[in-house]
């Protein structure tokens, strides 16, 4: 369900009020205009090694494991290469990702 243009997809991660997700495995800091690269990637079809993201920020919600209020998560919208990405049943997993700005659950751009 992916827009792929270029070689390049918009994917989305929940993260912390602090820009952190990872939390029950890394914690990573997803800084916007960055890029974030997993230290532990493996390219296998299996969860874990890499960063994990969905296709919509209500799937990437899903997935975000910190401890804080779920109104008080934060989305964004990061750009991945698709050639070396991970399909894994309803996320995507990816050794990199270039964070573009953040969004809301419904994945409109959040002005600063």
């Amino acid at each position: 369900g992916l827009t792929v243009a270029d070689g390049k997809a918009i994917v989305y991660k929940a993260v912390s009020p602090e820009l952190v997700a990872g939390q029950g495995r890394i914690p990573t800091t997803y800084t916007v205009g960055e890029t974030v690269t997993a230290n532990d990637w493996r390219s296998d079809a299996n969860c874990g090694h890499g960063l994990h993201f969905g296709a919509t920020p209500r799937r990437a919600l899903n997935y975000y494991q910190g401890n804080e209020d779920r109104s008080k998560v934060r989305f964004l919208a990061c750009e991945i290469g698709v050639a070396a990405a991970v399909p894994l049943d309803d996320k995507i997993k990816a050794k990199s990702c270039r964070v573009l700005h953040e969004v809301t659950i419904d994945g409109d751009e959040v002005s600063s």
